[in-house]
């Protein structure tokens, strides 16, 4: 929720906009609002004169509509008290789509609470400074939550609902259609039907693993290559060196090549085409150090409403603060629950790095850091492991090799280990391998084998990947020693 500056009563009038604008798009934003909300709940009287239009209109004509609304203020004597005719197709402009207009609603309701919650507070010291009985304090602040909570109570949706979208969902499936984003990793997409929407995973490994780069893949098939608009916090990497990252992943221009910054060229037209191809892409790039979740939450907010937002990747949950937590372990806690809040409020998908904790006499195996939080929050967890003969003090790890990708949790459906080759001097993962391979050539671009463009495809590749995910994790063949979690 948005700071106030001193001496303003809480409010937010981006909230109220969009509130307003997406009762005139929806009728079903309409009836939300309608049954959760009055007129006193905005606290901008235009605002509360154009709700209170709405409900009369929709009394009297059973619909709402910009030349109706219009007519509906100007009959009352309100239309100059908004602003003008000119202000009502400002509030469409405000939201481009209703899909988030629950949670406009409840922001609007709960800067109401904290406005009542002040009033009180000045009646309360009035009473007890008369020396009114403290019986009848108590009674009045019991009254006053108990009306808060019966204003606050959101109507149950019916049970068609549910079954029309878990129809829908099957259908889906059935037709081997992803019901979610397709990241450009194949196996993933096999195994999770895409990103979806409402729901948080996280990418976990240790500094090298490559779980930016993980990231970084899917912002280019995803973002650049399909148009999801995607909001990416890299509270880690600076702007400059992320879009660097991006360059050499979409012209597979080795690392050498663009630290020396002499390109051939075929190269230099390769590397300013990507410049083109990202500046044209629906991506947002924030790389403030040390964000607070709660500064996540006001730019997810606003660009969800204005450019309609459907992937948020944040690199990584460690570096995000959290106000107000009395240890590190609710800290992490405290952002991967606002995580999963915003992945189900604006029913788009939260993809969020986070590191392992390393190997040690206490801790022999590899889990996330403050795992516990996060594994409870999280709908999907994905952990990253390179050949265990590599590491410090031991046989350096060659410019391509594999990564175990292992999906440890998945809440709506199975589990299981692949293999996929990382091609780190243009941070590509390139193509299935299996457990016995240590990469290499050969591996066909994007991680799709030659022709098979469709990641669900039944042919070669879904043999490829069932082979390389195998059974169930506990059923995985592979040496536990090959590769450290």
């Amino acid at each position: 929720m948005n700071e106030q500056p001193s001496g303003l009563l809480p409010h937010d009038i981006q909230a109220e906009m969009a509130t307003l604008g997406s009762m005139i798009l929806s009728p079903k934003a309409f009836e939300l609002a309608k049954d959760r909300l009055k007129p006193e709940d905005f606290y901008e009287h235009k605002h509360q004169h154009i709700f209170s239009a709405m409900l009369d209109l929709f009394d009297d004509k059973g619909t709402i509509d910009l030349v109706l609304l219009k007519n509906e203020l100007e009959k009352t004597g309100k239309l100059e008290k908004i602003g003008g005719v000119g202000y009502l197709p400002e509030l469409m402009e405000s939201v481009p789509t209703s899909v988030n207009a629950e949670y406009y609603i409840e922001l609007v309701r709960d800067n109401t609470v904290l406005r009542r919650i002040l009033e009180l507070r000045a009646t309360l010291g009035d009473a007890a400074r008369r020396g009114s009985e403290p019986d009848k304090i108590l009674e009045q602040i019991q009254r006053f939550v108990e009306g808060i909570q019966s204003g606050s109570v959101k109507a149950i949706p019916p049970i068609t609902d549910a079954i029309l979208e878990a129809t829908e969902y099957m259908e889906a499936r059935s037709e081997g259609r992803l019901q979610g984003i397709e990241t450009g990793i194949p196996p993933l997409d096999c195994i999770l039907h895409g990103l979806q929407p409402g729901m948080l995973s996280i990418v976990g490994g240790r500094p090298g693993d490559g779980k930016t780069s993980v990231a970084e893949n899917i912002i280019c098939h995803a973002c650049i290559e399909k148009g999801v608009p995607t909001l990416f916090f890299s509270v880690e990497m600076p702007a400059y060196q992320v879009v660097t990252n991006l360059q050499r992943i979409l012209t597979g221009i080795d690392y050498s090549e663009v630290s020396r910054g002499t390109f051939t060229a075929t190269n230099y037209d390769k590397w300013q085409g990507a410049a083109k191809r990202i500046a044209a892409a629906p991506l947002l790039l924030d790389d403030t150090g040390a964000i607070s979740v709660s500064r996540i939450k006001q730019h997810v907010s606003r660009e969800s409403r204005q450019r309609d937002v459907k992937l948020v990747i944040v690199d990584y949950i460690q570096l995000v603060r959290f106000e107000g937590a009395r240890d590190r372990r609710l800290e992490v806690g405290g952002v991967t629950q606002e995580l999963k809040g915003l992945a189900k409020n604006f029913n788009l998908h939260v993809l969020a790095l986070s590191q392992l904790r390393r190997v040690s006499k206490d801790h022999p195996e590899h889990v996330l850091k403050e795992s516990s939080e996060q594994e409870e929050a999280a709908d999907v967890v994905i952990l990253l492991g390179h050949d265990a003969k590599y590491g410090p003090g031991m046989e350096p790890e060659p410019p391509v090799a594999r990564r175990k990708f292992l999906i440890d949790k998945n809440r709506h459906g199975r589990v299981g280990a692949f293999f996929m080759t990382f091609n780190k001097p243009v941070l590509r993962f390139e193509g299935v391998t299996d457990g016995e391979s240590n990469g290499g050539d050969g591996m066909a671009d994007r991680g799709l084998p030659a022709g098979h463009d469709d990641p669900l495809s039944q042919g070669r590749l879904a043999r490829q990947v069932d082979t390389a995910v195998g059974e169930p994790i506990e059923g995985q063949d592979v040496p536990e020693d090959e590769i450290p979690f």
